[in-house]
């Protein structure tokens, strides 16, 4: 057993990014009992997703900052 109290997952609502890097590393942490699932690429996509997101949004704040 792990010490200590498990810590909280970030939430999907609140930070999706931080949510995304979380359960990418709690899927490779989790024991394979299957073979036919591609567990390290989906972690992988999970991860790329999140941060293809945080990219667009910083894009998104710059180009609004510099119309301002």
């Amino acid at each position: 057993m792990p010490d200590g109290p498990t810590p909280k997952s970030p939430d999907y609502d609140d930070d999706f990014y931080a949510w995304t890097q979380h359960q990418a590393a709690v899927l490779r942490e989790m024991p394979v009992t299957d073979n036919r699932f591609d567990r390290e690429n989906v972690a992988e996509e999970i991860e790329d997703l999140g941060k293809n997101v945080r990219k667009a949004v910083r894009s998104q704040v710059r180009r609004i900052m510099e119309h301002f």
